[in-house]
């Protein structure tokens, strides 16, 4: 079985089972986010009744998102969270002393940050 590592405890008990938390259906890699449907993809999430959870842009899941995130993930979502909200970086110092990981987390941020305003703007809809 291809199951994620981490099991989802951000679901309510009744909603674990209907978005494929810590993929319990045991999808492939490449069922549980689709971006180019194949006929054997799209044959294993009907074999398996797998549902769509989730959509961003081309990319369709079909796991809890929050399936995927680790620990180390949420830590540095905390961190670049907290950098926005408060202005002040992880460690003293510019962004020279920051860790590579946080100011590659930080600019993605801003960058997913800004394409969703932009598409906020023009009416559409994630």
């Amino acid at each position: 079985m291809d199951a994620s590592p981490f099991r989802c405890d951000t679901c309510r008990p009744a909603d674990i089972v209907g978005r494929n938390c810590g993929n319990h259906l045991g999808l492939s890699e490449a069922a549980r986010a689709v971006d180019e449907y194949t006929e054997e993809i799209s044959c294993e999430l009907r074999q398996k009744s797998a549902k769509k959870v989730a959509s961003l842009a081309g990319l369709r899941l079909y796991e809890c998102p929050a399936s995927y995130l680790t620990a180390d993930t949420m830590e540095m979502q905390r961190a670049v969270f907290a950098t926005q909200a408060f202005g002040k970086m992880p460690l003293d110092g510019g962004w020279v002393e920051q860790p590579g990981w946080f100011v590659e987390a930080y600019e993605i941020y801003r960058a997913e940050r800004s394409a969703a305003m932009k598409d906020k703007g023009n009416g559409e809809r994630h």
